[in-house]
């Protein structure tokens, strides 16, 4: 039976200010008590889902059970390994966010050396870096922002028939395209370089770890929000965040056929059923995807990124030159990139090979501007498709999760059109009249219902 106690109360607040609790703690704690006065979820601009809600006791709703039985559950079997193979443990290990100068080599060099997609993906996103005791890089995990704003716009199905809120509560419980990102790589070494063999569970304990950092971010985003509202000084680090975050609501990943994303459902996301099945581009020569943003790029001349697209392609097997233009369009010389081919070798990861391209095009170019006594040229590429092929790619399995108080990710679930008609349905199995408890024992309900509806994890 279901106490009047809040239970986020006994689960997530400060075990009092006794000496476990460092200065910045008690000082944290403080300041969350001063900005959650006089806090209206209908008028501030502030998240509601990223409160500090051991302090929001007094606000209703501030739980919700029904938030922790529409979590994905796991059958046994689906988390037994080999008995040869070691369970992780992370005594030792540590997560920490990768920035930086050099930023890019490191994830491509990882990426391309343990991820089945040889390539990196949003390599500008957040990225997270699981560390071994002897500081040596062992997994990674890339936060980025979807490449289609549709996409991202159309998970949200904002009418859900019995909303009364005002235009500020309505936008807490929904969710925009800067709001969602994707969990666009996520590889985990099977061995350490010292021989120790991570075994099962790492890559969920890197996943999670990457959560509650970017839920970390939405409470000093709150924070940042409400001092603002307040009217209270901001520091520095206040306006930079204000200046540079914004909340993440939404994180979506996508798991390949055969792996079923595991990882995913053992952290809380919501399975959402397979994609629409689709056809890829694949390099000939390398064997590797091009996305279908990388190959507008080809085909758009004053893209960023489309020099590189174009050497790619020549380089793969297809046709192209770069073209000289004088001051008023007319065509001074043009150059045939197809010895770059043999100037750039098969054993280079995509990284490298972007740059030891690069430096063939320029001695390519540096020949023929040798022979042009003038200064007013442009040089334009182009070449076509001939370098890939198309492959038909099996539609992958989306998995779908959402940040905040356990009674905003039920309210942002609900609206999600993948997830509606189920949390719906779970919603009046919940709160059927026949599950009460008779009148005169007390508030609450009976046995929760075992199935409600929630779409399972598949089973390959």
């Amino acid at each position: 039976m279901l106490s009047h106690q809040n239970p986020i109360t006994r689960i997530v607040s400060p075990a009092g200010d006794g000496p476990t609790r460092s200065f910045s703690e008690r000082a944290e704690d403080l300041l969350d008590r001063l900005l959650i006065a006089d806090y209206d979820t209908g008028t501030s601009t502030a998240w509601a889902g990223a409160a500090p809600w051991h302090l929001c006791s007094a606000f209703k709703p501030t739980f919700n059970q029904l938030a922790f039985d529409l979590f994905p559950s796991l059958d046994p079997s689906d988390l037994s390994c080999d008995p040869d193979h070691a369970v992780f443990i992370k005594s030792g290990f540590s997560v920490r966010l990768i920035e930086g100068k050099g930023k890019a080599t490191v994830l491509d060099e990882f990426v391309s050396r343990h991820h089945h997609s040889l390539r990196g993906g949003g390599m500008s996103g957040r990225a997270y870096g699981l560390y071994d005791p002897t500081a040596a890089l062992v997994g990674l995990i890339i936060f980025a922002r979807p490449t289609n704003a549709k996409t991202a716009a159309g998970m949200q199905v904002v009418e859900i028939g019995d909303d009364l809120l005002s235009p500020t509560e309505l936008a807490h419980v929904t969710h925009g395209e800067g709001e969602t990102l994707d969990c666009t790589r996520l590889c985990v070494a099977d061995v350490t370089p010292s021989g120790f063999i991570l075994g099962t569970g790492a890559e969920s304990f890197l996943f999670a770890a990457g959560l509650r950092d970017l839920a970390s971010r939405n409470r000093s985003l709150w924070r940042a929000t409400r001092m603002v509202e307040k009217g209270i000084p901001l520091t520095p680090d206040t306006r930079r965040i204000l200046a540079s975050v914004s909340s993440c609501k939404c994180v979506r990943s996508f798991a390949t056929v055969g792996t079923r994303g595991v990882s995913y459902a053992a952290s809380g996301l919501f399975y959402c059923g397979r994609g629409r099945s689709e056809q890829e581009s694949v390099g000939r020569r390398s064997g590797e995807v091009c996305g279908r943003r990388s190959l507008s790029k080809l085909e758009s001349l004053h893209c960023h990124g489309h020099d590189h697209q174009v050497l790619r392609a020549v380089w793969e097997g297809g046709e192209g030159c770069v073209t000289a233009f004088d001051s008023r369009g007319n065509v001074i010389t043009s150059i045939d990139l197809s010895p770059i081919r043999a100037m750039v070798g098969d054993d280079l990861t995509p990284l490298v090979r972007q740059r030891a391209l690069k430096r063939a095009y320029r001695e390519l170019r540096a020949d023929a501007e040798r022979g042009i006594a003038r200064v007013d040229i442009t040089w334009s590429l182009s070449a076509d498709r001939a370098g890939y092929v198309l492959r038909h790619a099996s539609p992958k399995h989306r998995y779908v999760g959402y940040l905040g108080a356990p009674y905003y990710v039920v309210e942002m679930a609900r609206r999600s059109k993948y997830l509606r008609d189920s949390i719906l349905a779970a919603e009046r199995a919940w709160f059927a009249p026949e599950r009460r408890w008779p009148r005169g024992i007390g508030f609450g309900w009976k046995r929760p219902p075992q199935r409600l509806g929630i779409p399972p994890m598949p089973r390959s």
